[in-house]
């Protein structure tokens, strides 16, 4: 079974980073509503599991560059 990841590791860190805050926030500040709890639960989940699928649904709506080919033009000498 082959690993599919499909966030960089600084990205990892920052959801983790962003979860974790949410989650901090809710419990230590009164007046921040109790559903950021529950949308923290998508950073976190997906900075464990390397991978988004938004990303992935996104990536495969996007259509792909085409790739251009150079031609380089050498001198006879």
């Amino acid at each position: 079974m082959s690993e599919v990841h499909n966030i960089t590791m600084i990205e990892r860190v920052l959801r983790h980073g962003l979860g974790w805050a949410l989650v901090i926030a809710v419990l230590m500040v009164p007046v921040t509503p109790p559903w950021l709890a529950i949308v923290a639960i998508y950073p976190i989940l997906t900075a464990i599991l390397g991978w988004d699928p938004v990303y992935s649904a996104y990536q495969e709506m996007t259509p792909k560059p085409r790739t251009r080919v150079v031609f380089e033009h050498r001198h006879a000498m």
